[in-house]
């Protein structure tokens, strides 16, 4: 289903209070559950100049419509102002957006951020969008080169904890396991399909692995629960390290940060494997 035709399903009811149609922004106010709420859109078509007959059908009787109907119009392919009406109505319509999911910052951080790593596609002209590509040129390039240098490293058994209790760790397409593969490393659970699987000691036990990498906003217990297992390859080692949690909690440009210190970890491990067959 199309995305603009799930999001007018989706839509609350509300009262339409006021449409403007500007020179350049299209404004609707709308009140719902008792709120007032205002959206807007970009002012489309015409040659944006006042005067002559005006594009909108009904003009001036627009708040009499329901709020779907007038939500409706932004499916309208042959009027691209009437469209702008409708894009308005839903931005006014849309339920605010649940705080514990929001994160506050720049469109570009965000961007430069959460689209590391990633392939991303920007819809319009937006004035960092040459900031982005060196962003995303740089964070490629310490990535290849992060990669180059481990590139003929032995490889090595990797136990990611994300938390103690519950017991979490990464699985194969979270970018601390790609990060660890980058450096030589094996993820020990490279097997397990999900993002973030809740795990349990024996599984960890079974796998022995011979490297322990933990945030190091877990404290210096981290790995307090893993000395009733001596057996484990990465005890005894003594490969059990802390990461920067700062540069790993989201995958930011930082986290070739959080890379090198993983690399530098995983060649200290492969030495004192050698020392300590």
């Amino acid at each position: 289903m199309p995305i603009l035709e799930k999001i007018l399903e989706e839509l609350p009811e509300g009262e339409i209070e006021q449409v403007t149609i500007g020179l350049r922004w299209t404004g609707v106010v709308v009140r719902v559950d008792g709120h007032r709420r205002c959206g807007l859109s970009s002012t489309l078509g015409g040659d944006r100049r006042h005067g002559g007959l005006p594009s909108i059908p009904d003009a001036g009787q627009l708040t009499a419509l329901p709020s779907q109907r007038l939500a409706e119009f932004s499916l309208e392919k042959e009027n691209p102002t009437l469209s702008s009406v409708g894009v308005a109505a839903i931005n006014a319509l849309l339920p605010d957006p649940d705080p514990e999911r929001s994160i506050q910052g720049n469109a570009d951080e965000l961007l430069a951020s959460m689209g590391a790593g990633k392939t991303v596609a920007i819809v319009g002209h937006f004035p960092f969008v040459p900031r982005i590509r060196e962003v995303a040129a740089e964070f490629t390039a310490a990535l290849q080169d992060l990669g180059g240098r481990n590139r003929d490293t032995e490889s090595i058994r990797v136990f990611y904890q994300v938390s103690k209790r519950p017991l979490y760790t990464v699985g194969p397409d979270h970018y601390a396991s790609e990060l660890i593969a980058l450096c030589g490393g094996r993820n020990v659970f490279e097997d397990v399909g999900e993002l973030a699987p809740a795990i349990d000691v024996e599984a960890v036990v079974d796998r022995d692995p011979e490297v322990m990498l933990a945030g190091d906003d877990a404290g210096k217990d981290a790995f307090s629960e893993w000395d009733r297992w001596p057996s484990i390859a990465a005890n005894r080692y003594g490969n059990r390290f802390l990461l920067p949690a700062d540069e790993l909690s989201r995958p930011t440009p930082r986290v070739v940060t959080a890379g090198a210190v993983i690399c530098k970890s995983l060649q200290t491990a492969r030495e004192r494997r050698q020392e300590r067959p």
